[in-house]
């Protein structure tokens, strides 16, 4: 008799705990989103970067029919500008957005990329980026190499940005 008096208070009280959060409009736990489509979220953190010299050039831009893709080289110069908390930041790798925007009212179309870094406390192995540590900051240069596709035939209008600086170029593909 104690057990099912003991397991009958127990329940009023789960009860009542869920009936007073729900008037109080207090949720215990959060509400996964519903969505039509799936939704990809990532999350990096910023840092304060110094951009002394932003340059693309072209390696490989002789597209035709049967190739529809150039490789562009990016080189990238500045520091890292540190907290008073930041011991060491290196870049963990780089984050490319294509966006490819076609028209078609008119021949070709517009890539534009934008360029996000992930950083990391620790160097990775097979960095290849030269730092130097400055009294302000960490200075680093780089260098990218990015598979670029193209949008259509015709021009291709392509703008690469990367944290307050553009560089725009045209690549043609012809049949």
């Amino acid at each position: 008799m104690k057990k099912i008096s003991v397991i009958i208070v127990f329940a009023f009280l789960v009860f009542l705990n869920a009936s007073c959060t729900s008037l109080l409009g207090i949720k215990t736990k959060s509400e996964r989103p519903v969505s039509n489509v799936s939704v990809v979220k990532e999350r990096y953190i910023c840092r304060n970067i110094d951009v002394s010299r932003f340059k693309v050039s072209i390696v490989d831009g002789q597209l035709n029919l049967f190739k529809n893709n150039g490789l562009i080289q990016i080189e990238i110069e500045g520091t890292l500008l540190l907290n008073n908390e930041d011991d060491n930041i290196y870049f963990k790798k780089f984050k490319a957005i294509e966006k490819v925007i076609s028209n078609h009212t008119l021949p070709g179309c517009k890539v534009e990329i934008e360029l996000i870094p992930v950083f990391s406390k620790r160097q990775r192995h097979k960095d290849k980026t030269f730092y130097s540590r400055q009294e302000n900051g960490i200075g680093f240069r780089t260098a990218l190499q990015h598979r670029l596709y193209s949008g259509c035939f015709g021009s291709n209008d392509v703008s690469i940005r990367f944290i307050g600086h553009e560089e725009s170029f045209i690549i043609y593909q012809g049949k």
